[in-house]
Formats: structure tokens, sequence, C-alpha cells
């Protein structure tokens, strides 16, 4: 009789074993959850509009799709335009059976709907639901993104649910999954075919909800935000890295464009990289073109000069004998190895017409610190950032100077009046000479 007891005991045990390993099956609809899961979900938008594929800082493509289980990380952004209609499509695996599938979301605390479709699975378990767009408010409307009126939406949540086809109660739902990706919605279309992930960024973020060919000066102002002096906070999209303006003495290490910059490690650039990023932000929003945008050269010769003469080999030997001829004395060189006019930004003191100024930092090419007051720090807040140049080149859009390398504005476009409020000394050739190994710089 104990040994029948043990027994029955052991086969209700073995029971409840099995019992507990079947799949979950949910209340009235019969509905069997058994491991389907979310691969992968496709963002794309309905014709005109389509959405732009992004390139990150290290030069390689955002993959699509834009989100895939598979992927280390599998949350990549999305570009879409201002009036884009979102079409997405989503590919589920392990289905056995007819099944419903729908996404839900929100966006401004209203619930953005991707409605349920009955769908079958294909031979190896996927099922692919749409492309589908979805719809808002009530009654319910087909959800388009407002037209020229900029979005960075941080996190794009998607909650992805299915039921059994023979029901379709809100309480049989079971979710599956959730996607999430940032999404960036220009003014307009961008300039570039596959803009920099950065540019969005920095531009997205920093002109959120601002909308209107009225509001064109206002989102570029609020584009240069990041660049203002006060701020210096231009950080890379990916690695969040600082980026700086002639923070290397050697300005080999500097990158001259913005495609280098961003690839850089240290991301620091010349004047030159930093106009073509805030540049680019301007243009990837969809604003720019016959609207004024422009990158400027600064004019570096001085008021009332001759024009500048190409140099020969002859007239450079010339050069040298005048020189020295002029000051009486043999340690006298010159540096012609540009045509330009030279121009030192602020703060320099020492400086007298017909003088030498000693630059103890060394060569000309490497000058980095201003002799005198701390010179105008420089993006991420680098202090005496190199300030001696050949050139010099910034922005101007809407009767304004945007110049992203110190991080200024000027409220008008007059370059004589910038270079009076930025520059210390215009000059020509560079003539120094050499005192104890010290180059000192006729001024």
């Amino acid at each position: 009789m104990k040994a029948k007891t043990l027994a029955l005991f052991l086969f209700f045990i073995s029971l409840n074993l099995v019992s507990a390993q079947q799949p979950l099956r949910m209340t009235g609809s019969e509905f069997v959850y058994n491991a389907q899961s979310l691969k992968t979900v496709n963002f794309d938008a309905t014709s005109p509009f389509d959405t732009y594929q992004i390139t990150q800082y290290d030069g390689n493509l955002v993959p699509i799709p834009q989100w895939d289980a598979s992927a280390s990380n599998n949350s990549g952004p999305v570009c879409y335009v201002s009036g884009a209609t979102p079409e997405l499509t989503a590919v589920f695996t392990n289905c056995t059976t007819d099944l419903w599938i729908k996404g839900v979301s929100s966006l401004n605390l209203e619930v953005l709907s991707f409605p349920p479709l009955q769908l079958s699975p294909s031979t190896d378990g996927t099922v692919t639901y749409g492309p589908q767009t979805a719809t808002i408010g009530s009654p319910a409307m087909i959800f388009s993104f407002p037209s020229e009126t900029i979005r960075y939406i941080e996190e794009f949540s998607i909650v992805w649910k299915m039921c059994n086809v023979n029901s379709n109660n809100e309480s049989d739902w079971q979710v599956i999954a959730t996607s999430i990706n940032p999404v960036y919605v220009t003014y307009k279309k961008p300039d570039s075919t596959i803009p920099f992930e950065t540019v969005l960024h920095l531009g997205c973020s920093n002109a959120n909800g601002l909308s209107g060919p009225a509001a064109e000066a206002t989102i570029v102002n609020a584009l240069f935000t990041p660049f203002l002096s006060t701020n210096f906070e231009v950080r890379r999209k990916g690695d969040n890295q600082v980026m700086t303006y002639y923070a290397s003495i050697d300005p080999d290490n500097s990158c001259s464009d913005l495609a280098t910059m961003l690839k850089s490690p240290d991301a620091d650039g010349r004047c030159g990289a930093m106009a073509e990023l805030f540049n680019s932000m301007i243009k990837d929003l969809g604003i720019g073109g016959s609207n004024g945008v422009a990158i400027t050269a600064m004019s570096t010769v001085p008021p009332n000069s001759p024009p500048v003469v190409p140099l020969t080999n002859a007239s450079k030997a010339q050069m040298s004998v005048d020189a020295i001829n002029q000051f009486g004395v043999d340690d006298i060189e010159l540096d012609l190895l540009s045509d330009f006019y030279h121009f030192m930004v602020k703060n320099w003191s020492g400086y007298a017409e017909g003088t030498f100024l000693p630059l103890p930092g060394g060569d000309y090419e490497e000058a980095k610190s201003s002799v005198g007051d701390p010179g105008i720090p420089g993006q991420g807040n680098i202090t005496d950032p190199r300030s001696i140049f050949i050139n010099h080149i910034f922005i101007t859009y809407g009767g304004k100077i945007y110049d992203p390398s110190y991080g200024l504005i000027q409220n008008n476009a007059d370059l004589a009046n910038y270079e009076d409020n930025s520059l210390n000394v215009v000059s020509g050739t560079i003539v120094y000479r050499l005192v104890n190994n010290v180059k000192q710089y006729y001024s």
C-alpha cells in the first residue's frame, strides 16, 4: 500500500513538472506564446519623402535595418525630413501560428499606434509586419511629422505586441519586445545625401521644436549655442569627445576638414574644420543656399596696402639682401613660405611698429601662446590656442558673423570691424632674427 501511494505521489510530481514546462497559454484566446521574438525594425517613409542614411563619426554608415536584435548596438539613429510620414517594417521570428501584431508608442503625450495586422508565418517561422504607417488622435489620422519643425527624439520607443487571430481583446495581447531608436527630424531636406550623425545631433538637439520660415534666424542662433565661448560644449556623437580648436602646438596634428576631424581620436580641428561643422549643421537642417550662408576667408591684407605680389626665387633672394642691409646684421631670416599676409590673434603685448617681438614659444609655425595677456580661448576651452595665421574661416548668415573656432558672434557683417576687434597685428612677409636661439619677429 505504501509503495502504491509513493508511486501515485511521484506521478503527480512528474505531471506538475511537465505542466510547468508547457508554453504560456493566454486565457480565452488560446494563443501560445513560445519564444516569439523581434528580429529587426526598418524605418522608411512614404513617397515623396525618404529616410537618410547616416554616417557615424568613424566614417562607417549606420546599418539598415536601424534596429537589429543581432547587432551589438541595435538602436541606430534615424533621419527624417519634417512633413514625412514614417513607415515601418518589423520582422518577428519563431512564429508557429497565425496571429495579430501591433505596435504602440507615444509622442508629445499622444498615443501613436501601428494598427493591428493579421499575419501568417512563413515556412521558416518569420512574420513580417508592414510596411505600415502609424495613426494618431481620435478620430485616428495617419501620423506625419509636423512640416518645417525640427525634432530630436532621444528614444523613439515602440512596444510590439501579439495575440491569437481568434481574439482581439486588449487583455489578450502579449508584449513581445520594445524597440528604441533616436530620431532626428530636419527642418527641410538636408544638403548632404548621407549626413554625419554628429552634425544631425548637434543641429536637431539644439534647435529641437523650432519651426517656420520666420524662425530660421532663431534656428541658426540656436545651432551656435554649443559653440559659444560661454559654453564650449561641442561634443562628437558616439563617444562624447569634446571637439577642440588647435589644441596641438603642431598644426599638422589639427585637422583641416570635418570628416577628418570627426575620425581623429582627439577631435582637434583648425578653423576650416570648425567652420565646416557649423556650416554643415545649418545646411543639413535644410537652411542655406539662397538664404545666404557662406564660408568666408578673412581678409588679411592691411587697408590701403599694395596688392600681394607673388614671390619668385629672385625676389626672395633680393628681399634677404634688403633685410640684411636694413637691419645691419646677418642673422636676419625671412619666412617666405607663403605669399600671404599674416595676422596675430589677440591678445599680444610688446608690439611696436619697427621693433622685434620675441616669441619664447619658438617658431611662428608653432606659436601657440600670445605674448602678454592670455589669448582668446578656442573651442574646447583651449587657452592660448595657436595665434599666428595666414587666413581664418568663419560663417556669415543673416547679416551676422559666426566664428565657431572662438565661439564669437558679431551682430553685423562688417569684416573690418571684426578684424579690428579680433586682431592685434596684420603684417606682410614675416621677418625674424635669432637671439640666444629665440626667434624674434619684426613688427
